[in-house]
């Protein structure tokens, strides 16, 4: 959030993505896997970020281009970055008030609607033995029926 930043490298994680929207920079994202992927998309979609492959391909000539391009004084980049920060921060009621009218809930309705049904769970239900056990018969009558 530092003023003196221009842009955000990452590896896309959706917190760091979110992050960055907030701060008004745009992003290049070099993901390396699980949801990070399809974040880079949503982020290049958008028009806020680049994405870099993590492979051989991967030279440090096109990452000076990329970062280059990103900060230009032209930069779509930065635009869009300031656009859909202004979508993500803009709030009917402050953060404080928020918080503070739930903490007024709760003390006047008490909190059993908010806990979750995982207490109600028998000690079986909640270590999932029914589960366990599947997978044991599944795999004894596998090595049964191999040997």
């Amino acid at each position: 959030g530092h003023q003196a930043t221009k842009l955000f490298i990452t590896h896309g994680g959706l917190n760091s993505i979110i992050e960055s929207v907030n701060h008004k920079k745009p992003i290049i994202v070099v993901p390396i896997g699980i949801d990070q992927i399809s974040n880079a998309a949503m982020a290049v979609k958008k028009g806020y970020a680049l994405t870099m492959p993590l492979d051989n391909s991967l030279s440090v000539n096109d990452f000076i281009t990329n970062i280059k391009n990103v900060i230009a004084a032209n930069s779509t980049y930065k635009k869009n970055a300031e656009f859909y920060s202004e979508i993500l921060r803009d709030k009917p009621v402050a953060v404080g008030k928020r918080v503070s009218r739930l903490i007024e809930q709760v003390l006047e309705y008490g909190d059993n609607h908010l806990r979750s049904s995982a207490f109600e769970l028998n000690a079986l239900q909640f270590f999932m033995f029914d589960v366990f056990a599947a997978i044991i018969a599944v795999f004894i009558f596998v090595v049964v029926f191999i040997f």
